[in-house]
C-alpha cells in the first residue's frame, strides 16, 4: 500500500510541474488564446521531460524496467483495433450528454490535432502513467484478479484508475459532471487496454498506438457527429 500511494503521489506531482510549467510560460506572455496547441505541446512536453528525469534517476540506466523495449507477442492489432473501438464508443456515449469538444480542441486545424492530440499528448502521457508509473509497480504483477478468462493485474488497474481520475480535470473547462463521468470512465478503460498491452509486450509502445488509436477514432467519429 505504502509503494501504490507513493507512485500516486509522484504521478500528481508530475501532473502538477507540467501544469505549473504551462502556467509559467502563458504568465510570461506567451498568447494560448491565439495559439491554442500550444497548451498540449507546452504542459505535454514538461510532462514528458519530468517522467523520463525521474525513469534516468530512478532506474539508474535499466529503461527496459519503464517499457522502452521492442514490443513482443501480437500487440498492432488489438491496440490498433481495441483503442479504435473505445475511442469511437466513448465519443457516441459522450455525444448523448453534450455537444461540446472534451479536449478544447475547437481552433485546431486538422493536422494540429493529429500532431499534438493523436501523436504527442498520446505519447506523453503513456511516458508518465504506462512507462514511469506502471513501471514503478511492475514487481507488484502478481497481485491481481480475474474478469472470465482475463486477468488483470495490481499495476495495470493501477495505471487505468489513475488515467481516468487525469481527466477529471476537465471539470475546469466547463464540462458537466456527467460528461466528464463518462470521459473519466472510457479513459480508465483505455487505460486497461494500454496497461495490459505494456505488460504482454514489456513495452511502452503498444500502450501509445492504443492511445494514439483512441484518439484517432473519437476524433474521426466526433467529425461525423457535428
Amino acid at each position: 500500500m505504502q509503494r501504490l500511494v507513493l507512485v500516486f503521489l509522484m504521478g500528481v506531482g508530475v501532473l502538477a510541474a507540467s501544469s505549473a510549467v504551462g502556467l509559467a510560460i502563458g504568465g510570461g506572455g506567451v498568447d494560448f488564446e491565439a495559439r491554442p496547441w500550444l497548451i498540449p505541446a507546452v504542459t505535454h512536453s514538461a510532462m514528458a521531460a519530468v517522467a523520463l528525469a525521474l525513469m534516468a534517476l530512478i532506474g539508474r540506466g535499466q529503461w527496459s524496467q519503464f517499457g522502452f523495449t521492442v514490443p513482443v507477442g501480437r500487440v498492432w492489432g488489438p491496440a490498433m483495433w481495441g483503442g479504435l473501438g473505445i475511442g469511437v464508443v466513448s465519443t457516441l456515449v459522450l455525444s448523448l450528454f453534450t455537444d461540446e469538444e472534451v479536449s478544447g480542441t475547437e481552433r485546431f486545424t486538422f493536422w494540429q490535432i493529429v500532431l499534438f492530440v493523436w501523436i504527442w499528448a498520446s505519447a506523453c502521457e503513456e511516458l508518465l502513467v504506462r512507462g514511469l508509473l506502471q513501471g514503478l509497480l511492475g514487481s507488484l504483477g502478481q497481485v491481481g484478479f480475474r474478469v472470465g478468462t482475463y486477468r488483470i493485474t495490481l499495476p495495470v488497474l493501477f495505471g487505468a484508475v489513475f488515467f481516468g481520475l487525469m481527466h477529471l480535470g476537465l471539470l475546469s473547462l466547463g464540462m458537466s459532471g456527467a460528461a466528464v463521468a463518462v470521459v473519466a470512465l472510457f479513459a480508465a478503460i483505455l487505460g486497461g487496454l494500454a496497461g495490459t498491452l505494456r505488460e504482454r509486450s514489456g513495452s511502452v509502445i503498444a500502450a501509445m498506438v492504443a492511445h494514439t488509436s483512441a484518439n484517432a477514432g473519437g476524433t474521426v467519429i466526433g467529425f461525423w457527429l457535428a
